[in-house]
């Protein structure tokens, strides 16, 4: 039979061997998390994993065109990050659209063009 004290540092070194190996699984599990993974679909197209709860599914055609329009997308980013168009997280909100240039405004319904059918109708 051991002794209280021996059974408490016996405890007291469990807790701490867990306690490590808690801290090292959470640290893998934010690199998972931040790390983005490629698949090719079942369709042939490429998904993109690790950018939020969904992957971004493109064919190789609409990769390459977006890769070649980089840097006019970082501007754009850069700007719009600028003149708070764009929200930083679902908790902050935007700056309010009519405070926006018209590039950063989003499309109204009334501003969308008819449709040909709905044209017909009238």
């Amino acid at each position: 039979m051991t002794s209280p004290n021996a059974q408490l540092a016996e405890m007291a070194r469990q807790i701490a061997e867990l306690t490590a190996q808690n801290a090292k699984l959470k640290d893998q599990a934010k690199a998972q998390e931040r790390a983005m993974t490629m698949s090719v679909s079942a369709k042939g197209a490429l998904s993109l994993y690790g950018l939020g709860r969904f992957p971004v599914t493109l064919y190789v055609g609409a990769w390459r065109k977006i890769l070649t329009q980089a840097q006019t997308i970082s501007n754009f980013i850069d700007e719009g990050v600028k003149l708070g168009a764009f929200a930083t997280s679902m908790d902050q909100p935007f700056v309010q659209p009519n405070s926006l240039p018209l590039k950063f405004k989003a499309k109204q319904a009334a501003d969308a063009p008819k449709s040909a059918a709905s044209s017909d109708a009238l």
